[in-house]
């Protein structure tokens, strides 16, 4: 058995290494190395605020890894543009619909050009019809409009019947009108839409040939 005198340096060997090892500890503070948005790297006690979610590695005293961040710029980044990838690919495949739609629809031009010619024609009727009864209304109107001012200039109360007719008939032709206005910009539109429809027509039946 050793005796209690040579236990001594044993302990204080003991106590000497594991106060070596805190001290040791405490003069190696970690390292932390990250790279800034310009490639270039960078080394620190800690990663600036400007610099978080670049991604950063600690280093311990022998400059080996011991904990890693991800680039939370570079993952958002690349979520981003996988996302803008998967639009772009909905939209081309939408496009590349409607392209066939288009050309199943229409054999020639010239089907293209009498279909809108047609809807033309249909807008215009409707433009002209309602001018028409415009033009009715209005007669009617003034005719009430008249007797209104015959029972004025008479001394007499204009009928509550003929107040509403001139009222509804004032209505009835404002409604009229904006609906024309409405035909006029649908006969824009149409036109709009066949220059559209007839170069992008053009266009797939040109590359449909190549």
């Amino acid at each position: 058995m050793k005796s209690r005198k040579n236990m001594k340096p044993l302990k204080f060997a003991l106590f000497a290494l594991s106060i070596g090892i805190a001290t040791a500890s405490i003069a190696a503070p970690k390292i932390v190395k990250w790279v800034d948005e310009k490639g270039v790297t960078h080394y620190g006690n800690s990663q600036p605020g400007a610099a978080t979610g670049l991604g950063s590695q600690t280093l311990n005293a022998q400059g080996i890894p011991t904990n890693t961040q991800a680039n939370q710029q570079n993952a958002a980044a690349k979520a981003a543009e996988l996302k803008n990838q998967e639009q772009l690919k909905i939209a081309q495949e939408k496009q590349a619909a409607a392209d066939q739609r288009l050309i199943d629809s229409y054999a020639s031009e010239q089907d293209l050009e009498r279909n809108y010619e047609q809807n033309v024609e249909l807008l215009d009727q409707q433009i002209n019809s309602t001018q028409s009864d415009i033009e009715n209304r209005q007669k009617g109107l003034n005719k009430l409009v008249a007797t209104a001012a015959e029972s004025e200039r008479a001394g007499k109360p204009v009928a509550e019947q003929i107040k509403m007719m001139i009222v509804n008939e004032r209505a009835q032709i404002e409604t009229q009108k904006a609906y024309i206005a409405t035909r006029h910009a649908a006969r824009v539109l149409a036109k709009t839409q066949f220059d559209a429809n007839l170069k992008k027509y053009r266009e797939v039946i040109a590359r449909n040939k190549k």
